[in-house]
Order: structure tokens, then C-alpha cells, then sequence
């Protein structure tokens, strides 16, 4: 930014159903993250498939890795915001 340049305004805040929240904890980020209203996945990182089954069961989605993450948001065409019931409204 300069005078020729000015700075650009910031972005407007993003809104809870804009963001996707990902952790490793069912209470600390899975239910916190649903509490304010994000999105919210859970890692599986170190292959504890007893607890992973457990996430599942209480309906949090479970990955392996990042990677697994953005496979699954890509193929889902998954998008953060708004539902389209609500956006038309």
C-alpha cells in the first residue's frame, strides 16, 4: 500500500456457517465447534479406530488426514455458508 496503492478494506468477518472447525477432540472440538454453530470434523491421526468408531457413532465425520479432508469436502462438493433453503429466503 502506498499513495497511488491505498490499502484494500478488510474482508467482512466471517459468519459461523462459513467455517469449518477440524480437531482431535470429541467434547473440545467437535461439540464446541457445533456449539457456535461451524462446521466440524475430527482426525483420527494415530489410528485409535475404537475411539474413531465412538466419534462416529455420535455422528461426527472422521478422517485419517488433512488430505482425507479436502478429498471429501471436494467429492461432496461441499460448501461452507448458508444452506440454499436459507439463502433464499
Amino acid at each position: 500500500p502506498n499513495a497511488h496503492n491505498p490499502p484494500s478494506p478488510p474482508p467482512p468477518p466471517l459468519k459461523p456457517e462459513e467455517v469449518l472447525h477440524i480437531g482431535n477432540d470429541f467434547k473440545k472440538d467437535y461439540l464446541g465447534a457445533k456449539d457456535a454453530g461451524f462446521h466440524a470434523v475430527l482426525l483420527d491421526r494415530y489410528d485409535e479406530k475404537y475411539l474413531a468408531k465412538s466419534w462416529r457413532q455420535k455422528g461426527a465425520p472422521v478422517f485419517k488426514d488433512l488430505v482425507d479432508v479436502v478429498e471429501y469436502l471436494g467429492r461432496e462438493r461441499f460448501e461452507l455458508g448458508p444452506s440454499r433453503a436459507s439463502s433464499s429466503e
